[in-house]
């Protein structure tokens, strides 16, 4: 296969960014990443130029950047320049320079068009969710809500330069909060923001998010942490103390001097705004941007968790009818015992089918565990917290039923409580499978479930003579684990 690398480039407020993707994979994969902090909105208040020095060390991380492409092969490079540029007197000219050093065209997009790149960055990331978006840069605040036509607009607010748009009089806190009220108070977005959730997005709120896991001690990826509004304002407020921030390793030190004031503009949208709840996302502009240049119409509906884990299991070599015929067999099982899409989403099952042939060739003491760790850690989009901690119990049931590691149990009953049965089920279910295809997926095809009653269900295989004894036991097993309310077990056709 061919590798297809695409670079992105992001000339924001506070920093210059690289992420170059590999697009020959089934979902694009991200090879390379390197940010280099340059300041660019601190422009004179005098005359709205940016200042020299902070644009000779920009200008110098897009030729070390142009460097590095090279040496990746890039074959595209789209870049792309925000408020810093685009409200400077002379942000024209430096967008020149800049596309010279890069060697590609920087584009100077408006506050719209970043807001949209915002909205499918936070979809790309979290899949179909219905909230407000607010991306925080340097030198603007976007909001764009993901209601099909709904409203966006760009407020004069970044963490760069509120004190500095400011009136004099209004650089105390009361008086930025009056500021801030004022902007929040006349905004569509923000109006459009009860009863829904706000997406944070930018940097500095990214930073702030990192805190509330280090808070929490949550050993997972940020994207999709979910937090009450109550929560969410106590995470704020946290930000704007610097005692609260001591022994965070978490937060870059570039970003720990605009926390507070991050966190007051997250404090006062929240107050104003009143979402249902918070939902952090590692998403924004450059998702956004990579989202737009795959699927420029959003014509596509593809679940991005699918996506990513298809990724996984094709670079493991799994073919997809192996995939296939693992989830049906797994699926019409469980929907059989009971398990409805409620208790259990069909993505979650497709999911499993994927990663668990992928662990396979594991250790055999530390398979189980590796998977767990490997789920819980990787980088899988719109999935929530609630629901990675299921996918990795699962995806580790397959191979041992218990687990000896006093954090790896806290971390999954705090997350499933009394539904932990329902993962052991289904770790078991798909290890049946694993026992019946006996190396070769396809004797899946033959097997099938009868509902004889409403206590049992009847399998029906022409693989009995192929370790017969195996099949037995996990039928055995899935039977004993089998929730008490539904009262179903699993009887071998012989």
């Amino acid at each position: 296969m061919t590798i297809r690398n695409l670079a992105l480039v992001d000339i924001g407020s506070n920093s210059v960014r690289l992420v170059v993707y590999d697009e020959s994979a089934p979902a694009p994969r991200q090879v390379y990443s390197e940010k280099i902090i340059c300041g660019l909105g601190k422009r004179s208040p005098s005359d709205g130029l940016l200042d020299p020095l902070r644009c000779k060390k920009a200008l110098g991380a897009l030729t070390r950047f142009r460097t590095i492409c090279q040496s990746l092969t890039v074959s595209r490079i789209f870049a792309f320049a925000t408020a810093a540029i685009r409200d400077a007197t002379n942000g024209a000219d430096f967008a020149e320079q800049a596309s010279a050093q890069l060697g590609a065209p920087v584009k100077v997009i408006s506050g719209e068009q970043e807001a949209y790149l915002a909205r499918r960055g936070a979809k790309a990331m979290l899949g179909d969710i219905d909230a407000v978006v607010g991306d925080l840069g340097g030198g603007s605040l976007e909001l764009v809500c993901t209601a099909p036509n709904g409203p966006a607009q760009t407020l004069p607010i970044g963490v760069l330069t509120i004190r500095q748009n400011a009136l004099a009089s209004a650089k105390s806190r009361r008086g930025l909060c009056e500021v801030l009220d004022r902007h929040f108070s006349n905004c569509r977005p923000v109006e459009a923001m009860s009863e829904r959730f706000f997406v944070p997005v930018g940097g500095i709120w990214r930073a702030i998010g990192r805190v509330a896991l280090a808070n929490a001690d949550i050993l997972m990826p940020l994207n999709y942490l979910h937090l009450t509004r109550k929560e969410a304002l106590q995470l704020a407020r946290a930000a704007q103390r610097r005692e609260a921030l001591s022994g965070i390793e978490t937060v870059a030190s570039a970003r720990r001097k605009h926390l507070a004031t991050g966190g007051l503009i997250l404090e006062r949208l929240l107050r104003v705004g009143e979402p249902r709840g918070v939902v952090f996302t590692t998403g924004g502009a450059r998702e956004g941007l990579l989202a737009h240049l795959s699927d420029p119409d959003e014509t596509l509906h593809v679940d991005p968790l699918l996506a990513d884990v298809r990724r996984l299991s094709a670079q493991n070599g799994i073919a997809r009818e192996e995939v296939e015929n693992h989830f049906t067999f797994t699926e019409s099982c469980l929907r059989g015992l009971g398990l409805t899409e409620n208790a259990l989403p069909s993505r979650l099952i497709k999911a499993l089918s994927h990663l668990h042939p992928t662990f396979t060739g594991l250790n055999a003491d530390l398979r189980a565990l590796g998977a767990f760790n490997f789920v819980l850690h990787a980088e899988l989009r719109a999935l929530s917290h609630h629901d990675r901690v299921r996918l990795a119990a699962m995806t580790a049931f397959a191979f041992k039923g218990t687990f000896t590691s006093g954090r790896v149990r806290q971390t999954i009953r705090k997350a499933v409580g009394s539904a932990l049965s329902d993962l052991r089920l289904a770790g078991s279910v798909i290890r049946l499978a694993q026992t019946i295809a006996a190396g070769n997926h396809k004797r899946l095809a033959s097997a099938n479930f009868t509902r004889i009653d409403d206590r049992q269900l009847l399998l029906r295989t022409h693989q009995v003579d192929i370790g017969a004894d195996a099949i037995a036991r996990w039928i055995a097993q899935i039977n004993k684990i089998g929730r008490r309310d539904l009262r179903r077990l699993v009887r071998l056709h012989r």
